[in-house]
């Protein structure tokens, strides 16, 4: 079978993890990396072009990854790209995945592509994780995330003027987390997020500060601390680190007490997260057969799709 032909858009932290992951498939060609940033190169020597130029590739990529951020650059590139391409991002603001999902569907019955939505870790593996714990025991699972740092969070931080450079570290609530696990619930705030801002000079910090807080789906919705750093500090701060929880716990009538977790940690997010993207790369002829056209997000795809093995072979390997 022909190698899938893969175009990245956005060559930020996760553009440049996902071209190291795909240039390390045997199955997947890179034909490009598109950005809107001009005079950029790659030290692998995958061509760099300018994201105006995209639309010359019809027909000569198979499937577009959007590595851009989910505040903003995602929100535009995805239905824009979809007219055109069979499209993969990791679009991660929760709330706002219904709508990003129907209107992608739309857009990509329309044009005959396909569109897969939220393929990262989370979302991503956790809504597959919140999905089978609920089927299971019939309650809503609890999600923790952090210690570490957001990549989506942090670039909310920096689009915001007068920032140059920002890092949001996700701070689990520790108490909380001890009574999910026992299947308590609590009114109390899940996690909290501290934001190192590298500000740029004679700017209003305390205006930043409240932009910053004031972000909503990112920070408006939790306890935030902004704290105001220098360059070199702030570079000692900078970490790809980070975990995540998925909890459910149910006692029942009886007595019987049952906790479901899933545990994951990384030393580097985008990796993760890039790694995430090409587990679908490498099947996306097979995803393209089964599903066609319009947009899905992992919840719709079976464990079977994803491996490139037989069924047969599959099912022996992993029951």
């Amino acid at each position: 079978m022909n190698k899938i032909r893969v175009g990245i858009v956005g060559y930020g932290n996760l553009g440049h993890a996902l071209e190291e992951t795909i240039l390390n498939e045997p199955n997947l060609c890179l034909v490009g990396i598109f950005s809107k940033r001009k005079n950029i190169s790659s030290s692998h020597g995958t061509p760099v072009f300018e994201k105006n130029m995209i639309n010359y590739f019809e027909g000569k990529i198979d499937v577009l990854a959007l590595c851009s951020g989910s505040k903003s650059d995602m929100l535009v590139d995805a239905p824009d790209l979809a007219r055109h391409f069979d499209i993969i991002n990791t679009f991660d603001t929760h709330e706002l995945i219904p709508l990003e999902l129907e209107k992608l569907n739309k857009i990509s019955k329309q044009a005959g592509t396909l569109a897969v939505v939220s393929a990262g870790w989370d979302p991503g593996l956790f809504s597959c994780a919140r999905a089978v714990f609920f089927s299971c025991l019939g309650v809503t699972p609890t999600c923790f995330w952090g210690k570490g740092t957001s990549l989506g969070h942090s670039e909310a931080a920096k689009s915001v003027d007068g920032v140059l450079d920002a890092v949001s570290l996700t701070i689990p609530n520790k108490k909380t987390l001890k009574l999910a696990k026992r299947g308590l619930a609590t009114a109390a705030p899940k996690h909290s997020r501290k934001v190192y801002v590298l500000a740029a000079p004679n700017e209003d910090k305390k205006q930043i500060e409240q932009k910053i807080k004031n972000i909503k789906h990112y920070f408006a919705e939790q306890p935030t601390t902004v704290k105001f750093v220098n360059k070199r500090q702030l570079e000692q701060i900078k970490s790809f680190s980070h975990a995540g929880k998925v909890v459910a716990t149910k006692t029942t009538e009886d007595g019987f007490k049952c906790n479901l977790t899933l545990d994951i940690s990384m030393d580097s997010n985008p990796s993760l997260t890039a790694m995430m993207i090409a587990s679908h790369l490498r099947v996306w002829h097979k995803l393209k057969t089964k599903f066609k056209n319009g947009a899905l997000t992992p919840l719709h795809i079976a464990p079977l799709d994803l491996l490139e093995t037989d069924e047969m072979s599959s099912i022996k390997n992993f029951m």
